[in-house]
């Protein structure tokens, strides 16, 4: 699946709303994501149902609007005839949160469950089946314009593992201080939706932003065939792995790597050889990865077809 971008209406010109959001219609944007605040959940008001109706008479692309309000369920009837795609509340403000997605879902939305910086991914554990959409924040909820909070990084890994395993379809969309430095890294980690409010439209040239967003995952996304060379103790292993992108062919490469290690007792040096363009991205995904789970792995080396090795 493409990975998507819903910018922020947040951060757009209320001056001059029709102008950004025939922005966003001409963008590669794929969402418009509306922030709805009601300065009790979060401390700050921002708007609410007439603002929604107005862009929807605008909007060509659907509208993904995120509810940071108390009791959410008191108003789904509402959001959905304001024209509201997609409608996301959150974990911590709904009490009876089962019952609250499947009304989402009976008023003809998808169903979205938000998660705070504190919250354990783990928590929606029992309704991942039930969801189209879990959005991480990776800032404290209520104002644009925050800084990055990196552990989202390891709770959006945690939960992409979980939808795997559950063999759901969920997506994962990631919500504050999302820019072109950290967007490769969160698709990667498993995110399938960025949202980006500061960056697009404080931006010189907002429609370039999301450009660069979208951009972002095809880097390494052609179709390629990599061979990955395990260097054991005892043995030498070879493996080839075609795929249509670095993610999943990392992912598979990771698991037959894996499988090696166990068998050689945990070898302490790994060596990846690879004849595609950027293996310095694939250099990093292995890295990351393969620490994480195998802290007696003490190098890892890539060697493109131009022999220049990558090592650490």
């Amino acid at each position: 699946m493409s990975k998507l971008v819903s910018p922020s209406m947040l951060s757009a010109n209320f001056l001059q709303l029709e102008k950004d959001i025939e922005m966003i219609n001409q963008s590669e944007a794929d969402w418009f994501h509306l922030d709805v605040m009601d300065g009790m959940y979060v401390p700050n008001i921002s708007f609410g149902l007439p603002v929604i109706q107005q862009i929807k008479k605008k909007a060509e692309k659907p509208l993904d609007v995120h509810l940071m309000i108390e009791k959410p369920e008191r108003y789904i009837d509402d959001f959905k005839n304001a024209g509201a795609d997609i409608l996301t509340v959150h974990l911590e403000a709904s009490t009876h949160l089962h019952r609250s997605i499947q009304a989402i879902k009976a008023a003809g939305m998808k169903a979205g469950v938000a998660l705070n910086p504190h919250t354990n991914v783990s928590l929606v554990d029992d309704v991942l089946v039930d969801l189209d959409m879990v959005l991480i924040m990776s800032v404290n909820p209520g104002f644009g314009g925050q800084k990055f909070i990196p552990q989202a990084i390891h709770k959006i890994k945690k939960l992409h593992n979980q939808i795997e395993s559950l063999g759901a379809r969920t997506l994962i969309q990631v919500d504050g201080g999302v820019d072109d430095t950290n967007a490769a890294e969160l698709y990667h980690a498993g995110a399938d939706c960025l949202v980006a409010g500061s960056y697009v439209f404080k931006s010189a040239d907002p429609m370039e932003a999301i450009a660069k967003l979208k951009r972002v995952q095809l880097i390494g996304y052609e179709k390629k065939s990599v061979s990955f060379k395990l260097l054991t103790q005892n043995s030498h292993s070879n493996f080839f792995v075609e795929s249509a992108g670095v993610e999943p062919a990392s992912r598979q490469a990771i698991h037959m790597l894996s499988t090696c290690l166990v068998l050689s007792q945990l070898s302490e040096i790994a060596r990846v050889k690879t004849p595609e363009t950027n293996s310095y991205l694939l250099y990093f995904i292995l890295k990351s990865q393969l620490r994480e789970n195998y802290p007696k792995l003490l190098a890892l080396h890539i060697e493109p077809v131009s022999g220049n090795t990558i090592r650490e």
